[in-house]
């Protein structure tokens, strides 16, 4: 504690803790260039340990000192956002119609470590990227793709000394620039598939063991690809024909319970491995989870300028203008799921969309009153935002008519639906009165009744209807709520 105390106020560690060896170790059998080996640092535990506390105060502010450019290695951020951002890049361009360049570039710095950048481009600026930051071009793993029919395409492959290459290729793991339901992206994990299972069958397992392997080895091969492509149901069974026949021994050997029984819960009687369909719909739904938590991320701004997801705060808008390539049109086929698991508290009502999402009711606004949303002059605006001093507030492009107002306003229609919400508004901020506000009268349930009846009556009042009666049978409404 005293060394870590003096570093913190001097500034300066003891040359004896400072010391560091450098040793290589062999990536490769046989050794010929310095490249061949991978440097490792042999440092003393207080280095370490004073490490380890700048790190942690730094972990704090990280978010805002790294560039939101930088996807992965950083807390809130996953490495495969860049995947999704740079397939929408190249869908977007492709759609259209404008020839471009992509230009994946790797950079060598110290000890041989490269670096990734992909940049999508009319014109490369790899050239003048190296110079600024004295960082080196590793010609022989830099490529350019063209995207649609560009010009002078060998010419910018000389000036960087690199080789052309084209559409789909890997970036970060993953297929980029492939039709979303081509086949033949599945390769790479059918081919570990068959590489793990020809390693394995010459190993005697137990079934218990192979029973053990299937749930740690096989279920997560594919979960990388899972999260951001969706499998057909051919590629599906060819994976789970491989893990039955590993399984039992052989396609040719009796299976001694249905595959439906392996799948199935512990608690229902199964084994409990993995259903790779369900698994691949969960991940998948859960972008639209994330859709509407992480809403200041890079790529959910950038899926939201694109698709101009702006129906509802938390599930994303339908994909319209794709070509085939984007990932989030197969995405937000999965908003339905969310949607009917997951209801919406309203608080503040600040991000609830009012027509939207399905904040009152068995159903959106949008579609309980489709006239009167189309009459709306803000179709986007939040539950808040009709609120005005306790009261409701409406604004549309011409004052309704009288059938109008009768759909919305009168208690035997979907506007019923309503009234729950004014009660739940009137105890909500009585609640906080009582809490916040030392000298605040309570007020009785008589006084919460009246309050809720005001709020029901201004709102139908807001869309013209002037003589707005209540139910006989409020009172016995309200106390059964």
């Amino acid at each position: 504690m005293a060394v870590v105390h003096e570093f913190c106020t001097s500034g300066r560690i003891d040359t004896r803790h400072n010391s560091t060896f450098i040793a290589l170790v062999p990536k490769r059998d046989s050794i010929e260039t310095i490249k061949d080996c991978r440097p490792i640092c042999l440092l003393t535990s207080v280095y370490k340990i004073i490490s380890k506390v700048l790190a942690t105060r730094l972990s704090l502010v990280m978010d805002k000192l790294i560039s939101p450019m930088q996807c992965a290695y950083i807390q809130g951020r996953q490495i495969i956002d860049g995947t999704l951002i740079a397939n929408d890049m190249v869908d977007s361009r492709i759609t259209s119609g404008v020839p471009g360049l992509i230009c994946k570039i790797d950079l060598e710095k110290a000890f041989d470590r490269l670096l990734s950048l992909f940049l999508l481009i009319e014109l490369l600026l790899g050239t003048s990227l190296a110079l600024e930051s004295a960082l080196k071009i590793n010609t022989a793993k830099t490529r350019i793709i063209p995207i649609g029919d560009c010009q002078d395409l060998q010419a910018w492959a000389m000036e960087l000394g690199c080789i052309t290459d084209k559409l789909p290729f890997i970036y970060l793991g993953m297929p980029l620039g492939a039709k979303v339901n081509y086949k033949a992206i599945w390769d790479p994990i059918l081919n570990k598939f068959y590489a793990r299972l020809s390693h394995l069958s010459k190993i005697s397992v137990s079934k218990g063991g192979k029973l053990t392997i299937l749930k740690t080895i096989f279920s997560s091969l594919p979960l990388y690809y899972f999260s951001l492509f969706k499998a057909s149901v051919s590629v599906i069974n060819r994976l789970e024909k491989k893990m039955r026949n590993f399984l039992w021994g052989s396609s040719k050997t009796s299976h001694l319970v249905k595959w439906s029984l392996v799948l199935a819960d512990k608690s229902r009687g199964g084994l409990g491995v993995l259903n790779l369909r369900k698994m691949n719909i969960a991940l998948l739904a859960k972008w639209v989870w994330r859709f509407g938590m992480e809403k200041d991320q890079l790529w959910c701004r950038i899926i939201a300028e694109k698709h101009f997801s702006m129906s509802s705060y938390w599930l994303p808008g339908r994909v319209t203008n794709s070509s085939g390539i984007s990932c989030w049109k197969i995405i937000v086929e999965t908003s339905q799921l969310i949607k009917l698991n997951v209801a919406i508290n309203i608080h503040s009502g600040s991000r609830v969309s009012f027509w939207f999402d399905k904040w009152s009711g068995d159903e959106s606004l949008c579609t309980s009153f489709p006239e009167l949303f189309r009459l709306a002059k803000d179709k986007y605006s939040s539950v808040a935002g009709h609120i005005s001093n306790g009261s409701w507030a409406f604004d549309f492009k011409r004052r309704l008519l009288e059938d109008e107002v009768i759909k919305f306003a009168v208690y035997n229609s979907v506007y019923w639906n309503m009234i729950p919400a004014a009660i739940v508004w009137v105890i909500w901020v009585e609640r906080n009165a009582r809490t916040f506000e030392e000298k605040h009268i309570f007020k009785t349930d008589l006084d919460l009744i009246i309050e809720a009846k005001s709020l029901v009556t201004s709102w139908a009042r807001a869309f013209g209807h002037q003589n707005v009666t209540v139910a006989d049978n409020w009172d016995a409404n309200f106390h059964q709520m």
